[in-house]
């Protein structure tokens, strides 16, 4: 699969550039600092290289290995800094992993006129070198070995050789596009109130084989009524052909500013199972550093429970009523945190844990 960097991307952003958004690649990293850990990158837009520093709050992009040397990333914000260097205080992998594209020099010396990059881009996610000691591992890894392609298949969606494109890739430069990836969870039938009457609403979130996750929904009697039967937890599927919509963060429990809204011209089609697409994919943060944490974020935590209340009814000033159990959750940094469960959840996981509480 080709892949076209941004021309010109660094004479741009050296020039003043702030919201092009453009595509590079990453060829060289480096830590400039220990406390907090800095790095440093070298990027391309296959002609020209410059400098740039990496916000620190992006740094488990490096250390989990979502951004590597030969990386392709599109960059979200940035600002040229100093008159040196770019300050990235947002981006998204694009291509985890890809040979050097073109002949860049760094800008004041001779360089070859722009090219594409050749094929051969390992379109995989990342290994990375994520410690396996500690139970905050970033991404349960799947039992097989993935097979080598490109984000390549063959089926009834891709006779031709369609080419699969990431999920961070979508945005609204690209045009048609098609994903493979696997369905994570599944939510019930909504219904929202309008004008005209109520409307059902349904969403599942998908995760494919770079890592990247993003919320899909389909709206409509007509749209549910043919999707949500089809779509079931766990299996892998390909989608094109729908919508892209950019939602505020507190809106979507993914990180991607990205939702898909599916039509009734819209493709979802099952596929044959795809090891290289993991099952799920969690970025635990320890219990101690939760306070730190920006309210409303959506996180992973991981460790023993070490309390169970009892179910509590709750009535709302609407006149609906719901039910609420707390758990208490433990880790390795002997911290505990207070988690509420709320409906089916307190009512079938909830029953579970206490059960199981009870018995110990």
């Amino acid at each position: 699969m080709d892949i076209i960097l941004t021309p010109d991307a660094i004479l741009d952003i050296r020039g003043g550039d702030t919201k092009s958004r453009p595509i590079v690649q990453v060829l060289d990293i480096k830590s400039v600092r220990k406390s907090p850990v800095r790095y440093q990158f070298v990027v391309s837009d296959s002609v020209s290289t410059l400098q740039a520093a990496l916000d620190v709050q992006l740094n488990d992009k490096v250390t989990k290995g979502y951004v590597r040397e030969g990386s392709v990333v599109q960059l979200i914000e940035y600002f040229y800094k100093n008159h040196k260097n770019i300050f990235i205080m947002n981006m998204r992998t694009v291509i985890p992993e890809c040979v050097k594209i073109g002949d860049p020099k760094p800008l004041g010396e001779p360089h070859l006129k722009y090219q594409s990059a050749p094929s051969g881009c390992n379109a995989f996610a990342p290994t990375g070198n994520i410690s396996k000691t500690s139970i905050f591992d970033s991404t349960v890894k799947p039992a097989c070995q993935p097979p080598s392609l490109n984000f390549i298949t063959r089926g009834s969606l891709a006779k031709n050789e369609v080419p699969i494109n990431p999920i961070s890739a979508l945005g609204s430069h690209l045009g048609e596009w098609t994903l493979k990836a696997r369905v994570t969870a599944k939510g019930g039938i909504q219904y929202h109130r309008l004008v005209e009457g109520d409307v059902k609403v349904i969403s599942f979130d998908l995760l494919d084989s770079s890592g990247g996750e993003i919320q899909v929904k389909y709206v409509g009697c007509a749209v549910v009524n043919r999707f949500y039967p089809y779509v079931e937890v766990g299996k892998v599927y390909m989608v094109s052909k729908g919508s892209l919509k950019q939602v505020p963060k507190d809106y979507n429990h993914l990180k991607n500013e990205w939702v898909i809204i599916l039509k009734a011209t819209s493709m979802l089609e099952k596929c044959e199972e795809d090891c290289s697409i993991p099952q799920q994919q969690f970025l635990f943060t320890p219990i101690s550093e939760i306070k730190n944490v920006e309210n409303n974020s959506i996180l992973d935590v991981i460790g023993i429970v070490t309390n169970v209340s009892h179910p509590v009814p709750v009535m709302f000033k609407n006149g609906t009523e719901n039910v609420k159990r707390k758990l208490v959750l433990n880790d390795d940094t002997n911290e505990t945190v207070e988690i509420t469960l709320w409906g089916k959840f307190c009512d079938n996981e909830g029953q579970v844990l206490r059960e199981m509480f009870t018995l110990e």
